[in-house]
């Protein structure tokens, strides 16, 4: 009698052993070459200008043009308006018309300038001076309107009025600005 099969041991499969995972390296980002930044295009080089104001005149130059178009409007020295005025109060009342407040006399108003400019860089708005005695003191003021014209109080024979730049004597070589 035949020996009864046994089964036969059934084939064991080993695993296969899993390959252990080499590290990994991350990819870097491809290195970005640092481009020079460009040098900036200097700008031309212009001449030094004396600053220049933002204010705006017109205000002052209407009403100082209205008071030297009305009759009843005089100079008288050392008087403070409203019907007579001396060269520095009339600048004074002009400009405060603008919102620009000036000092009493026109030596506190050369004085007190912001910008001091020599004649040949004025422009409508500045003040212009008269001096006998080289600046120390000043004893007439002017507005400047442009085009070689001043306006101001003149006195008493001629009253107020617009006349050129070269009527002024003993000019000062120096403006005011505000």
């Amino acid at each position: 009698k035949p020996a009864p099969e046994t089964e036969k041991p059934k084939e064991t499969v080993k695993p296969k052993p899993t390959p252990t995972p080499k590290p990994t390296i991350a990819p870097q980002a491809p290195k970005q070459s640092i481009k020079p930044k460009p040098e900036p295009k200097p700008e031309p080089t212009k001449e030094p200008e004396a600053p220049q104001s933002s204010r705006s005149y017109n205000a002052a130059f209407s009403w100082g043009h209205m008071i030297a178009n009305d009759e009843s409007k005089r100079y008288r020295y050392g008087a403070n308006g409203p019907d007579f005025y001396d060269c520095s109060s009339f600048t004074q009342a002009a400009y405060a018309k603008s919102g620009i407040n000036l000092p009493r006399t026109s030596s506190q108003q050369y004085a007190a300038a912001p910008t001091k400019v020599p004649l040949s860089q004025l422009r409508a708005g500045d003040l212009v001076f008269s001096s006998s005695n080289g600046g120390s003191s000043f004893y007439h003021v002017a507005i400047y309107l442009g085009g070689g014209q001043v306006l101001h109080a003149r006195n008493p024979a001629s009253g107020i009025s617009v006349t050129s730049l070269g009527y002024i004597n003993n000019l000062h070589p120096y403006a005011g600005r505000y």
